[in-house]
């Protein structure tokens, strides 16, 4: 008795099914193959491959009940440019993976195989060379497997031409620094694709006040000045990014711990948090009976960059909060001996709504500076990084710092927002100072996740 999939692959061989290697829209899309026990593992993979701008169909996640299971498979299976299975050592028990495996080998699919462990291909995949996939590097993972798929010499041109187009359209900081890593790989562009980058970086606010974009164009510059016919003079003045040359030694996980070799960021007597370290620090936070409370606090004086005193004062006037706006308008106040503290907008990142609402429902905030302190050292023992430093300060300078080499075409937005007591000038001490301090790559890139929409 021959199995559906069989009778499918009969039809194949007798040509009555005519599938294209055809692509889905203005993107690529990626048909990741898996057994049942890897739905978590897969659904990662996923929102990995999609910040890359990739479709990517799950069957778990994308074939509703009222659909015809394996009708929707092999159309999806037409329509995709890149077949992955993700070989574990349940993929062999599936009972469609084997199937689903034939099917895109018999259509020519471009076949990209992640091993995990010590999975290798087998049957219809054997002939392909497994990519080695880390499943607690997920991201560095990905990365690498989209290095490999835009340097395919199968539908290459296609695929960077899709590539540039989501990078040229790119709708956030973070997705165009994500994008020109991603590019920074190709190992050859066309004039007209090199053309095409360059109008993107010109006319895209999202490309050029990145913290990357001066860097990423010197690279391309470089690069094709002597070989391509494009006139690059206009670019000629374009130096390497105003920040200092990037550590990309990744962290090792031993220097959370203390004692510690790594050096921290203090300034002023005042602990600047790296996003790794802050992380950590949260997670600290949210130990114990009242960590949702902890973690909603820590996180509204993050994402708001609020003096102390001035998140006491908010927690008691949820009014002040605007949602619609998303922002907070916080009233002048008089902060006494004669001296008082100047209205102003502050502007909040994206997505930060629920943490806001939350905190006026959480406890109220430790009423002295010393209180609040002594649970940010508390929480830096239990999440494991150095205490040293961590102040009520710590918080607002953190942000302050992020905003500033994240978003340092906006100098005097970050000024009004902050209500810093700062000559609005681009080149004062405060901005050299935050501009100077040794942040890695990566660190920049994690800071995106918590500024992003600011």
């Amino acid at each position: 008795m021959t199995t559906k999939g069989e009778e499918y692959l009969d039809k194949l061989e007798k040509g009555r099914i005519d599938f294209s290697k055809g692509f889905s829209g203005d993107t690529l899309k990626i048909f990741v193959s898996y057994s049942h026990e890897q739905n978590v593992l897969a659904g990662k993979i996923k929102k990995c491959f999609e910040k890359y701008g990739f479709e990517v169909f799950l069957a778990h996640e994308d074939i509703t009940a009222s659909q015809k299971w394996r009708d929707s498979l092999i159309e999806n299976l037409k329509t995709c440019a890149i077949f992955m299975p993700i070989l574990t050592k349940n993929f062999k028990e599936s009972d469609w993976t084997d199937q689903e495996s034939g099917i895109a080998y018999y259509l020519d699919k471009v076949i990209i195989p992640l091993r995990i462990k010590k999975s290798l291909p087998y049957g219809f995949l054997e002939k392909y060379q497994g990519h080695p996939f880390d499943e607690e590097k997920l991201g560095e993972s990905c990365f690498d497997v989209s290095k490999v798929i835009v340097n395919h010499s199968i539908h290459k041109k296609t695929f960077v031409d899709i590539l540039i187009d989501i990078f040229v359209k790119s709708s956030s900081y973070k997705q165009s620094i994500e994008m020109e890593r991603l590019l920074v790989e190709v190992n050859e562009f066309t004039d007209p694709q090199l053309k095409k980058i360059l109008n993107g970086v010109k006319t895209n606010p999202q490309i050029n006040q990145a913290f990357s974009s001066d860097r990423f164009v010197q690279q391309l510059i470089n690069k094709y000045e002597d070989k391509s016919k494009l006139d690059l003079s206009e670019w000629g003045d374009k130096k390497p990014d105003v920040f200092p040359p990037v550590n990309r030694k990744s962290i090792d996980k031993k220097t959370l711990q203390k004692p510690s070799p790594f050096k921290h960021f203090i300034r002023q007597k005042t602990r600047i948090l790296r996003p790794f370290e802050y992380e950590q620090l949260l997670k600290g936070a949210e130990k114990g009976k009242k960590g949702s409370d902890n973690k909603t606090k820590l996180n509204t004086l993050l994402f708001t960059g609020l003096r102390y005193i001035e998140a006491v004062r908010f927690q008691k006037n949820p009014e002040w909060y605007k949602p619609d706006e998303n922002s907070i308008l916080l009233p002048s106040i008089d902060v006494g001996k004669r001296r008082s503290q100047s209205g102003r907008r502050i502007r909040l990142p994206l997505n930060s709504n629920d943490t806001i609402e939350g905190f006026f429902q959480a406890k109220p905030l430790p009423g002295t500076w010393g209180g609040w302190t002594k649970n940010l050292h508390r929480w830096a023992d239990k999440g494991g990084i150095n205490p040293k430093g961590l102040s009520v300060k710590t918080t607002r300078r953190t942000w302050e710092s992020w905003l500033i080499v994240s978003f340092r075409y906006r100098f005097q937005d970050v000024i009004n927002s902050q209500g810093m007591r700062y000559e609005a000038r681009e080149d004062s001490n405060v901005f050299k100072d935050y501009l100077s301090l040794p942040f890695t790559e990566q660190d920049l890139i994690d800071m995106l996740t918590y500024v992003e929409g600011w």
